[in-house]
This record gives C-alpha cells, structure tokens and sequence, in this order.
C-alpha cells in the first residue's frame, strides 16, 4: 500500500513524498526487492509556486490548517499605523500603550485575503481558519514590537531628562 504525506526539509522546503506502508497481519506480504522505492511528487520553495505543488492534491484538515497559519503569517501585511500607533503611544505614557494593544490584540485583521497565495484554497474552511489566525498572530507581534520600541524610547527619554534636569 503506498502512503502520501508531507515531508519537510532542512532549507525551508516541503515536499510531498510517496512511502510503502506495510501490509496488515493475514494479508499477502512481498518481498522489499519487489516494493517500489519512495518518490517525491513535488517539492516547494521561494522560487517555485505553491499551486503547483497543492494543486488537485490532498491535504488532511490539520496540515491544511497549518498551511493556512504559515500561509497567514508569512503573506499578510498589516497596516504601518498598527506598530508606529503602539511605539508612539507607548513612548509617550507606557499604560496607553498597552492599552492600545490590547484593543489591536482584541480586533481582527481586515482584508487579510489581498495577498493570498491561492485563492483557491481559501474555500476550505480549516485552511481559512488557519490563515485568519496566522494573518492575526502577526498583526499582534507587529503591535508588541511597537510597543517594546515605544518602551525602550520612553527609557531613553527618562535617562536623558534625568540628565538635562542634573
């Protein structure tokens, strides 16, 4: 019986590969000289396009949600206003800041499908699920960077004013 699955390898690629699974107990076994070797179907990385790789393929709902996660992170962009909103509030008094991140934690991305990577894909409902929360997850990270940037120049400010007020 042969096997699909998805193998991923060391440079960031992903590759889906045939494998022979053994037979069940009281079925006809035969000999590893007859079973046919392991082949790559496709093999995807920067410079090749993922809907040749999952083009007609078949991908279990997990692996279809993890695509859809990394698919989310890696094509969403949120708005500039997300990271400069939180540097800037957070620089000029840090409880502001986190509040505006919470409230950019709290809401979810708009127009996340701009960039999508096969539009395709977006029908199944676990890989939207799964790019609805990558495209969020980055969102939020952009937001905390902006906030640690807002901390560290509201530092800097004290460090300096202490100085001028010496």
């Amino acid at each position: 019986m042969i096997q699909r699955g998805l193998v991923a390898g060391l440079n960031g690629q992903i590759a889906i590969a045939e494998t022979l699974v053994p037979p069940k107990a009281g079925v006809e076994q035969t000999s590893s000289r007859d079973a046919p070797a392991p082949r790559v179907l496709g093999v995807r990385d920067d410079s090749t396009s993922e809907k040749e790789l999952y083009h007609n393929t078949y991908l279990p709902d997990g692996q279809l949600y993890y695509l859809g996660k990394s698919n989310g992170y890696k094509y969403y962009e949120p708005k500039e206003g997300v990271m400069l909103g939180t540097c800037a509030s957070t620089g000029c008094f840090p409880p502001l800041g986190l509040l505006t991140l919470i409230g950019i934690a709290a809401t979810k991305p708009k127009n996340i499908y701009g960039r999508a990577p096969d539009k395709e894909l977006l029908k199944n409902q676990q890989y939207l699920k799964g790019y609805q929360n990558g495209a969020h997850n980055k969102k939020v990270a952009r937001a905390a960077t902006g906030c640690l940037g807002g901390a560290g120049f509201f530092v800097i400010g004290v460090i300096a004013l202490s100085f001028v007020i010496n």
